[in-house]
């Protein structure tokens, strides 16, 4: 029998934000860090990925997905990654420069560099 989720739990909380969030946003568990625990939160996004609101690109990494009527399902754009990636710190990103994340897979160089 499936549980009833509380007004104001953790997992509504979540699936509140990410239902009002655009196609293709990125989220980490950082992105919700002040709604309850890790645990709490790593098993609330668990629970959305199995409903299939959102997907797992990767350990930590989840998007709401855009889909296209002929390729179906897309990746998040660059600027969703990176948006996601500088967090709350918002950081200013100049596009003219390229700077090497190695652990996006498909993205050898991106360009963006941070402004101190």
């Amino acid at each position: 029998m499936p549980r009833k989720a509380l007004q104001d739990s953790i997992e509504t909380q979540i699936a509140r934000r990410v239902q009002r969030s655009e196609r293709g946003t990125v989220f980490t568990p950082a992105t919700f860090a002040a709604m309850g625990s890790r645990e709490a939160i790593d098993k609330s996004l668990q629970r959305l990925v199995d409903q299939g609101k959102i997907r797992r690109l990767s350990r930590g990494w989840y998007d709401k997905p855009r889909t296209n009527a002929l390729l179906g399902p897309l990746w998040p754009s660059v600027d969703a990654v990176v948006k996601a990636l500088v967090g709350t710190d918002k950081p200013k990103v100049d596009s003219g420069k390229y700077v090497d994340i190695g652990f996006i897979s498909s993205l050898n160089m991106m360009p963006w560099d941070v402004i101190q």
